[in-house]
């Protein structure tokens, strides 16, 4: 019977020390609170795109706002000749000046103004909070890296430390 090179492989049985087990473990809570970690970094990421978006609409809300006030002034004078000739004219809406903002679980009404100043200081916080994550990180994945290449180096193909999303 040939054994072939994987079969033989599985015969030879590597021991596994308190220390390799130890260096085991440590990585998988490295990597369990890596992956928490990530996922509220993502999760900052999404909450600044929806900041920014929110902004852009601001933005839209002011080219809105100043259409409205450029209409207005030929509504005045249309309004007045049909008033004259007895037409009735079309009454155009300004829209709110207020903005509903969330705190917490409410909406607070906010001016135009306001609302930026809120959305400059929750991306400002984010950001901070983005950047307190990274530091976070960065000790960590090294740590995980020595400890890969220290277990790849004993074990070889015999071990996985490479997440399953990667």
């Amino acid at each position: 019977m040939i054994l072939s090179p994987a079969s033989s492989e599985a015969k030879h049985q590597i021991d596994v020390t308190a220390e390799d087990q130890q260096m085991i473990n440590r990585f998988a809570r490295l990597n369990l609170k890596s992956d928490e970690l990530q996922n509220k970094y993502e999760e900052l990421k999404r909450q600044t795109e929806n900041l920014e978006e929110a902004e852009n609409e601001l933005m839209l809300q002011d080219d809105l706002d100043e259409d409205f006030a450029d209409d207005g002034d030929d509504d005045d004078k249309n309004s007045n000749q049909n008033q004259q000739s007895g037409q009735s004219s079309a009454v155009k809406i300004k829209p709110s000046s207020n903005i509903q903002f969330v705190v917490g679980t409410s909406f607070m009404a906010v001016t135009k103004t306001e609302c930026e100043s809120l959305i400059e200081q929750r991306k400002a916080e984010i950001k901070q909070k983005m950047k307190d994550l990274d530091e976070q990180l960065a000790p960590m994945k090294e740590e995980m890296n020595s400890i890969k290449s220290k277990l790849y180096a004993k074990f070889g193909s015999n071990i996985n430390l490479d997440s399953e999303d990667s």
